[in-house]
């Protein structure tokens, strides 16, 4: 139809939830689609703070549970406004800092990739896990509610689950803007690398 919109006439879904929900079906053609509309810088940004936006709202649970672990006046103004900072100047940064190390490791396996592309593939990545973030806030709000021990095991089943989902999402999106034929290798580099930064922020604090 001439009146078509130019992603229906080029067979990608039109809308954003329209386009997550084909990236699930298909994580790899979700990235393909992404990378041929060539999204702007300002685009990626603006994705960036929607996924901020987002997961701030799915962490106030966790905040506010954060903030009676304080038990001081006024201590939920202070952890909302350290999360709301993170999520609106440390979290974008992040995503660049992240996309750069992206490219520079799959250039060293032989990726075929740009930092650009890397930065597309992980800024809808991190559009793509937002049901995750907020399937896991949902579990967060209903932690108190449940006994101790079973709400703790709940969250920290829930944090693992979105932390690999984002992970799997990911490493297949990178596969595919890189030109590795195995999603699988990719997945296994992305695990050592955030495994390795976890045992390294649990041992800096002991050093210093």
């Amino acid at each position: 139809m001439a009146g078509a919109a130019p992603l229906e006439r080029a067979g990608q879904p039109a809308g954003l939830v329209a386009a997550i929900a084909a990236s699930w079906r298909d994580l790899r053609g979700g990235a393909r689609r992404r990378l041929a509309q060539r999204p702007s810088e300002a685009g990626l940004l603006a994705h960036a703070y929607l996924a901020a936006g987002l997961a701030f709202v799915a962490g106030l649970p966790q905040a506010v549970a954060d903030a009676r672990a304080l038990d001081q006046p006024d201590a939920l103004a202070g952890v909302l406004a350290g999360r709301l900072f993170a999520a609106l100047f440390l979290f974008p940064l992040l995503l660049y800092a992240l996309a750069a190390a992206q490219r520079l490791v799959a250039r060293g396996f032989g990726g075929r990739g740009s930092f650009y592309s890397a930065r597309v593939t992980l800024f809808w990545t991190v559009i793509v896990a937002l049901p995750l973030v907020l399937a896991e806030g949902l579990v967060s709000a209903l932690v108190p509610a449940l006994p101790p021990r079973g709400g703790a095991l709940l969250g920290a089943a829930a944090s693992a689950l979105a932390g690999l989902g984002f992970v799997w999402i990911w490493a297949t999106m990178t596969a595919e803007a890189e030109g590795f034929g195995r999603r699988g290798l990719v997945l296994a580099v992305f695990l050592i690398i955030l495994v390795a930064s976890l045992a390294l922020l649990r041992v800096i604090p002991s050093i210093a």
